[in-house]
């Protein structure tokens, strides 16, 4: 079936909606973090195009799978992207790391614990998963004892019987976080405007984006601009991934990748990973200014093991 507004699965967890326990969670996880800042920039930002899947080619020669959510996990798999790209830009800026793609229903259940919501459900919010990734850190996907993904080229998954079990963060075994906290994400600031968004992705840092702005299935092509960029339409309460910008002056966007299989939105205009849009510069402000979007730096990740065979 293909996947549409009315069968799609989201699971923001919007402000007004919010039990008062998870609404101070939150509020004292946003008062908690830095703000977000460049340290040491001297490059401009603006009028250029920086596309972190650009990293992922040189890395693995491919994209990153596009992913398919089966429930409400779309703020985990918004981490599972952030965490992914972040992985891929540091590799390929030389960092002698393996990449190993992350287990998304690890920090999906994390995020929720953290953001205050208990047992097995869907739904989870941004700062939430923000602190699970900086706190609790990520798992490889690959580890013995974790189930394994499926779905080839339409889109990678879990499924919601996997999703759901480890939506309960408090259940997830010591073992698996006490590996995860080996692996984190040095720190997660708040991202309220574009001309933030432009800043973090320049310089090769994804950024996470709840919001509830909905949008058309079918992006619209400008053949001017060489994109496809979603039309604003309805409510989403939805979590995305902003992993790309192109600053142009006539049409300031930034690629938000969608978790609803590699077909939900059609094929890309240009090279772009498919299963996204891009997003008016105007669009992605009304979005970011719902305070629940994060940019993430640095990651602890998974280094070269040399082996001596002589």
């Amino acid at each position: 079936m293909p996947v549409t507004p009315t069968n799609a699965r989201m699971g923001w967890v919007p402000p007004d909606q919010r039990s008062l326990a998870v609404r101070r969670m939150c509020e004292s996880i946003l008062s908690s973090m830095p703000r977000f800042f460049i340290f040491g920039q001297t490059q401009e930002t603006d009028r250029k195009r920086v596309v972190l899947w650009d990293a992922a080619k040189q890395v693995l020669g491919k994209h990153l799978p596009t992913l398919l959510q089966k429930s409400g996990c779309c703020v985990g798999e918004m981490g599972k992207n952030v965490v992914d790209y972040v992985a891929v830009v540091e590799i390929a800026n030389g960092d002698a790391e393996q990449f190993h793609p992350i287990f998304m229903p690890y920090g999906y259940g994390r995020g929720r614990l953290h953001s205050g919501i208990r047992g097995r459900g869907e739904g989870s919010t941004g700062s939430g998963q923000a602190k699970a990734i900086v706190q609790d850190g990520v798992i490889r996907s690959d580890l013995s004892g974790l189930p394994q993904p499926s779905g080839g080229d339409s889109g990678l998954t879990w499924g919601a019987e996997v999703e759901m079990k480890w939506s309960d963060g408090a259940r997830i075994e010591d073992k698996w976080i006490e590996l995860g906290k080996l692996h984190p994400i040095k720190s997660a600031a708040p991202v309220q405007s574009y001309t933030q968004a432009r800043d973090a992705l320049a310089n090769g840092y994804p950024v996470g984006v709840c919001s509830d702005r909905g949008f058309t299935m079918d992006p619209q092509l400008d053949r001017k601009a060489g994109k496809k960029f979603g039309v604003p339409r309805g409510t989403w309460h939805h979590a995305m991934t902003f992993i790309g910008v192109d600053d142009d002056p006539q049409r300031p966007a930034v690629y938000c990748q969608n978790s609803w299989s590699a077909d939900a939105h059609g094929p890309p205009a240009g090279d772009e990973p498919p299963g996204g849009f891009w997003v008016d510069a105007d669009v992605a402000d009304y979005m970011l200014r719902q305070n629940d979007s994060f940019a993430y730096s640095q990651f602890e990740g998974f280094p070269e093991q040399l082996w001596d065979f002589v």
